[in-house]
């Protein structure tokens, strides 16, 4: 048997506490939804739309498959999340969609006005020192003059 076929089946046992059949409607409109899930962005509305329309099987739902559908669908989705964000964690990279930190800076986007005010601020520091380096040697100068040394 398929490895995501008992993924599937251990999933609606998890939700539902049904043991189902490999052969039942759900689990394969269930495992339609594993194959289309990342085209569609695991959005809940998004996968029963294109189940509706693309899987025979959906159409043999009764009453009680077709409630037991969305808790499955939402466990399976909230799971997949799970595991990119694991994914994403041992690659070391920020998943700014999933959580995104509050009080960091986005050094990438703030890089250039950062450096940018550190420029001015330097050119502004060092104008200050040269104007007063050039008023002490003035007013020294004078001094000295008036000396007459």
């Amino acid at each position: 048997m398929d490895r995501n076929v008992q993924t599937v089946l251990d999933d609606i046992y998890t939700v539902t506490k049904h043991r189902l059949d490999v052969n039942d409607p759900l689990v394969k409109v269930l495992y339609f939804s594993l194959v289309i899930a990342d085209k569609h962005q695991y959005i809940l509305a998004d996968i029963l739309k294109e189940i509706e329309r693309h899987c025979p099987e959906y159409a043999q739902l009764d009453n009680e498959r077709l409630s037991m559908l969305p808790d499955v669908l939402h466990m399976q989705i909230e799971r997949s999340n799970r595991n990119s964000e694991k994914f994403v964690e041992k690659k070391g990279l920020i998943n700014y969609s999933q959580k995104k930190p509050t009080n960091d800076l986005d050094l990438e986007e703030s890089h250039k006005p950062i450096t940018l005010t550190t420029l001015i601020l330097g050119y502004v520091v060092f104008l200050t020192i040269v104007f007063g380096l050039t008023k002490i040697i003035r007013i020294c100068l004078r001094t000295l003059s008036e000396m007459n040394i």
